[in-house]
């Protein structure tokens, strides 16, 4: 009689997950779950401020099609989800506010990305500061873009740290605006002054003037052979 000991996709999945929930890992997945407690508590408990009442009302006009034109301070992004949110239940400050405190956690679990510029310890007490600060904790529970903005603004900043540290990228690679997080746009008036602020990239008519003068300055000192010209840069 003979034992058939092959192990079955469910326990390699479990090897694999078991494998993969290092101790640093479970602590992010604490930290992560303690900042979606504190932004999801009693969310729905305050009354709407006015610019949150702008947002939902905003939402509420779409669904309804009313032909009313949202606010200029309206984030586009938190419309078009208030706007899916209110079709399927209720417009309450609770389903108003849940996208933002989303939102607001993820962008605690985005400092796992900068292992490597802060250290293992450092981006973990970063996000422990991130999960219990008051400020994002208020910006998380407001019915409001900036938790988006913010969040754009850590996703920016994870990725150009990521594109720094690759050791194989092009180091005369050109981050546009086309290459930024839609999200970073999205939020109301603050994003894009945000994305400036965090990683606002140098205009490309400026770039193609400064890519002239390096190819003249080659030029002169090299000749034609080794200079790439500006329309191949």
């Amino acid at each position: 009689m003979t034992v058939d000991i092959t192990p079955t996709n469910t326990n390699r999945t479990g090897a694999a997950i078991v494998q993969w929930l290092t101790i640093e890992r479970m602590a992010y997945i604490a930290i992560g779950m303690l900042a979606l407690v504190l932004r999801l508590v009693g969310l729905g408990q305050q009354v709407m401020a006015p610019g949150e009442a702008v947002q939902a009302m905003a939402a509420l006009d779409l669904i309804r099609h009313t032909g009313a034109q949202p606010a200029g301070e309206t984030s586009p992004l938190l419309l078009s989800l208030h706007a899916l949110t209110f079709l399927v239940t209720h417009a309450t400050e609770a389903a108003s506010r849940v996208w933002p405190a989303l939102a607001g956690t993820l962008l605690v679990l985005l400092t796992y990305g900068l292992r490597k510029e802060l250290g293992r310890l450092g981006a973990l007490f970063a996000a422990l500061l991130l999960a219990v600060s008051s400020s994002l904790v208020f910006w998380s529970r407001s019915a409001t873009g900036e938790s988006f903005t913010l969040l754009a603004a850590m996703a920016l900043i994870v990725g150009l740290a990521g594109w720094r540290r690759d050791p194989g990228g092009d180091n005369s690679r050109r981050i546009d605006r086309q290459e930024l997080p839609p999200a970073a746009f999205a939020g109301g008036d603050t994003g894009s002054a945000t994305v400036f602020f965090f990683g606002g990239t140098t205009p490309p008519r400026f770039r193609w003037v400064a890519s002239r003068r390096g190819y003249a300055s080659c030029m002169r000192h090299y000749g034609a052979g080794p200079c790439s010209g500006p329309d191949r840069m």
